[in-house]
């Protein structure tokens, strides 16, 4: 890649000798931006299409930095100028945006593959549930992302199965997939990206077991993820990656397939990590979260957002440039898909165990509260149903241990946790030095009255903005350098993290008991708890 950081030397001594440079102003624009300078990014790039509003530079620049940014319809505008432009087309009403399989010669049903012709979607299988059958079949012909479809996979696809965690309700296992997840690559011109798959990719299993209709849960459990991650723009930014079912016969129960998390959950990320991290970087943690929650809530409550469901995954870097040869409009929606390239140096944090979730409108009859005390809202404590208010108390109990990098009411046992929460209105502590800024976000979040929280939007843009702010060299004004010095000041402060020293009595899981983590021989790679099991309190 290049060297993104020097570009904008060379380009400013472009644009001394001539400022109304349309390529020298784009390319700036672009360069700002991959190195997190966003507003300055957007006056280059804004600037840079007053002068030519035709540009074939500048529009697909400032059409990238838009996705980019999750501003989707602005981004749109722009790349469909650019097609007007250059082709004299519109995407919009172009009927043949897939291209032709290359077998059949049909015109192609998905992003540049063909369902019919897809080995795995047109072999015969059953996996002897009619509903699952069903789901997978009809998933299967009606996404057009290659990288997203889902599958039936035989169990002797599967190696080395071994268990990593167990709970009251739910078992989980790693494996290596021989067969391996679907993904895109570059060809060698880097002009467009080729489908392939990522043999032999360590991957989770997750079995439902010890509970009433095991098969309608684990079902609904699956459709809520799948679901999910269609909904997001890619399969790399939201949630879990959810790849399909199989079934062990030696054990008799179906199992999820899920991208396995080779970091761990939030909890063991920030104990292991914690007095390395900058206030930057736990900001990225805050909105890549609320961004993630953001896609839940569109169609569902969670119901048991904690730092043990919220995963930790190495993601790879890729070429920035590629993207813009590989956008397609899908249900008028952009999408750019991402080439699976790069040493995996970056990690996402990623949503997981939708099994207690629920549809937004769906009447649901509680059977008592369940979750993990320390992060339930005061509202459901005390009878009262989960909205998506509730998760936004729990991402607010969240900030406060990405703060001080331990888990909240680390020494009270449930029952206190809960009597202090409720009557007390107690709320977990923060980090000395922690920005008053952060904090009052974090307050608000955990409000008592549900309706004066913010929104996963609200609380993704604000710390985004935030990120934005430390991130920019000049141009501050006077709110934006109050907020870089605090967070600044914050990184002077030495992190000393204490050992946790937890009440034997204070859990930190959704269940009945404990869970039982079993380590692999490194005794470290603990890999991804994606249980979803049941503690109940009765107000």
């Amino acid at each position: 890649m290049c060297r993104y950081e020097e570009s904008p030397i060379d380009l400013n001594k472009s644009l001394e000798i001539n400022p109304n440079s349309v390529e020298a102003l784009s390319t700036r624009g672009l360069a700002y931006f991959l190195t997190g300078r966003y507003e300055e990014s957007f006056i280059d790039l804004n600037k840079s299409l007053e002068i030519n509003p035709s540009s074939e530079v500048a529009l697909p620049n400032r059409g990238f930095v838009y996705q980019c940014i999750g501003r989707y319809e602005e981004s749109l505008i722009d790349l469909n100028e650019l097609l007007i432009k250059s082709h004299r087309t519109n995407v919009q009403i172009t009927p043949l945006r897939f291209g032709t399989c290359a077998n059949c010669k049909q015109y192609n049903s998905g992003i540049d593959f063909c369902h019919l012709c897809d080995s795995q979607i047109s072999q015969e299988w059953t996996s002897r549930n009619k509903e699952i059958d069903e789901f997978i079949k009809h998933a299967q012909m009606n996404t057009p992302y290659y990288h997203k479809i889902i599958e039936w996979i035989p169990f002797d696809r599967l190696e080395n199965v071994q268990k990593i965690g167990k709970g009251g309700f739910s078992t989980i296992y790693s494996a290596t997939w021989i067969d391996g997840k679907r993904a895109y690559s570059l060809d060698e011109t880097k002009r467009k990206l080729i489908k392939t798959r990522e043999k032999f990719c360590k991957v989770a299993l997750k079995s439902l077991t010890g509970t009433q209709n095991v098969s309608l849960n684990f079902l609904n459990e699956f459709k809520a993820h799948y679901e999910c991650q269609l909904e997001k723009l890619s399969v790399e930014k939201y949630g879990i990656e959810t790849y399909g079912i199989t079934y062990d016969t030696n054990r008799n129960e179906y199992m999820m397939v899920f991208e396995y998390a080779d970091k761990g959950d939030l909890r063991r990320y920030l104990s292991e990590n914690f007095t390395n991290l900058t206030w930057k970087q736990k900001l990225k943690l805050l909105y890549s979260i609320s961004d993630n929650l953001d896609y839940i809530h569109q169609k569902y409550v969670h119901k048991d957002l904690h730092s043990g469901n919220i995963l930790i995954v190495s993601t790879g870097s890729f070429d920035l440039y590629t993207l813009l040869y590989n956008v397609y409009i899908v249900n008028n929606k952009l999408i750019m898909l991402t080439p699976n390239i790069g040493v995996k140096t970056n990690i996402e944090p990623k949503i997981s165990d939708l099994g207690l979730s629920s549809k937004i409108n769906e009447i649901i009859v509680e059977n008592g509260t369940y979750g993990v005390v320390q992060y339930v809202a005061d509202e459901v404590l005390l009878g009262q149903p989960y909205t998506k208010a509730s998760d936004i108390y729990s991402l607010g109990v969240i900030m406060s241990e990405v703060s001080t990098g331990k888990p909240p009411f680390k020494n009270l046992p449930c029952n206190m946790v809960q009597t202090q929460k409720v009557f007390n209105e107690s709320r977990p502590e923060f980090a000395k030095g922690t920005p008053e800024c952060y904090v009052e976000l974090a307050n608000q979040c955990m409000d008592r009255d549900p309706t004066k929280r913010p929104t996963a939007k609200e609380i993704y843009e604000k710390s985004r903005k935030w990120k934005i702010t430390l991130d920019k060299e000049t141009e501050l004004n006077d709110d934006e350098l109050k907020i870089k010095n605090a967070f600044l000041k914050a990184d002077m402060i030495i992190s000393q993290f204490e050992t946790l020293q937890r009440h034997p009595d204070a859990k930190y899981t959704t269940q009945l008991e404990a869970d039982e983590i079993i380590s692999s021989q490194s005794g470290r790679d603990l890999g991804a708890i994606y249980t979803s099991q049941y503690i109940y309190f009765f107000p």
